[in-house]
């Protein structure tokens, strides 16, 4: 077939082809180009006004070495593959641009701190990609960094792949104002209070079953004016507490749980945890049942437990919304500092430790501080020896 085309008119075919791919492959580099430059991300939205404002405040945008770095560099991965795979999902962009989402300062605002999760967890994922397209930790000078830098950069290296952290755990809100993150404690404060205020604790089938302590209580000798005088304990936030009767608004209920070695005064939570759940303030606990040897922490445990009366203000039939409020604190307070470690990466005497230590940097109350470390505690990993 193709012998009966004069050689000329194949050349121009190719030729003609030629072009055509290069004007193809040229207008789509271009248009790539274009939609990651700093005009397009600036100028092509009002809602970009807000984080455009900020950008040109810092380092990145206007510098002593006159070197910039690009809404793009940060933001659109330098891959092909992953750089089509962005602007494909970017595209849903156009969608809230039409519906107004955030058309406003106010609006925006509301968004921010989903805007900055998604981005967040997006570096995350890629283990800060375009960050490590410009930054090597081998070709950082340590010993002139600042002190936190100093300290981190060669713990990060020295984690390398072992640990599931990366650049963007401790450089948040570097470029961009950070979201309201006492809003969202607040926020999350309310929700725990709504939940708390609505759960009724009422009906018999809460005899024999499970309460939860939410705040540090008093744990009474028994019901009465001169029954209160006497308080025998003190439990703290999440301590479950097993109902053994209610009388006039109060729960006498059962504490279990272990001690050790000579320890009589607190009760630890059963398992591979070492968690406080209450602290004796006159008799000291009693124990029974076997001895075992903890071959992890090296200690010897025994069984015991404690009976008694406590208020039903604090209480809560469900341990998740505690959770849920303890670990909103703990995400939203530590998150603008530094890396936000899993619970499981330490033991909770470490945990203890770590928040008695940050306690002056900590702006939260001391019951947030309480409800934080016991959701921190009770979510750790099992203890090793001390």
């Amino acid at each position: 077939m193709l012998k009966n085309i004069p050689a000329k008119t194949i050349l121009v075919i190719l030729a003609i082809g030629t072009f055509i791919g290069f004007a193809i492959v040229g207008s789509f580099n271009a248009f790539m180009d274009y939609t990651s430059s700093n005009e397009f991300c600036s100028t092509t939205c009002h809602e970009m006004s807000t984080v455009t404002e900020e950008y040109m405040t810092t380092p990145l945008y206007k510098n002593n070495h006159g070197f910039r770095v690009k809404c793009a560099d940060c933001h659109v991965p330098k891959p092909l593959f992953a750089k089509l795979w962005r602007k494909v999902k970017a595209s849903r962009e156009i969608y809230h641009k039409v519906m107004g989402t955030i058309d406003t300062p106010e609006k925006f605002e509301a968004k921010r701190i989903v805007l900055a999760r998604n981005e967040w967890r997006r570096l995350k994922e890629s283990d800060s990609r375009e960050c490590r397209s410009c930054h090597v930790y081998e070709a950082m000078t340590i010993s002139t960094q600042p002190n936190d830098a100093r300290f981190w950069h060669p713990v990060a290296m020295d984690w390398g792949l072992d640990k599931d952290y990366s650049c963007i755990d401790c450089h948040k809100g570097f470029v961009h104002q950070l979201p309201d993150l006492k809003g969202e404690i607040k926020k999350a404060e309310e929700q725990f209070k709504t939940v708390l205020a609505a759960d009724a604790l009422t009906g018999n089938t809460l005899i024999g079953g499970v309460l939860y302590a939410t705040r540090v209580m008093e744990l009474y000798s028994g019901v009465g004016a001169d029954a209160e005088a006497l308080v025998i304990a003190k439990l703290v936030p999440g301590t479950p507490l097993t109902v053994l009767a209610r009388e006039d608004g109060r729960f006498q209920v059962r504490v279990q749980g272990r001690k050790y070695q000579n320890n009589r005064q607190t009760l630890y939570k059963m398992g591979d945890q070492m968690v406080a759940l209450a602290l004796m303030l006159e008799e000291p606990l009693v124990s029974n049942g076997k001895v075992t040897q903890d071959s992890a922490t090296g200690l010897t445990w025994r069984p015991a437990e404690l009976e008694g009366w406590v208020s039903r203000e604090g209480l809560v039939s469900r341990i998740a919304p505690l959770w849920d409020y303890g670990k909103a604190l703990y995400q939203n307070e530590c998150v603008s500092c530094h890396v936000v470690f899993s619970p499981s990466d330490f033991w909770a005497t470490q945990w203890e430790n770590k928040i008695h230590d940050m306690q002056r940097k900590i702006d939260l109350t001391p019951e947030q501080t309480n409800v934080m470390l016991r959701y921190l505690q009770h979510h750790a990993k099992p203890q090793g020896e001390i």
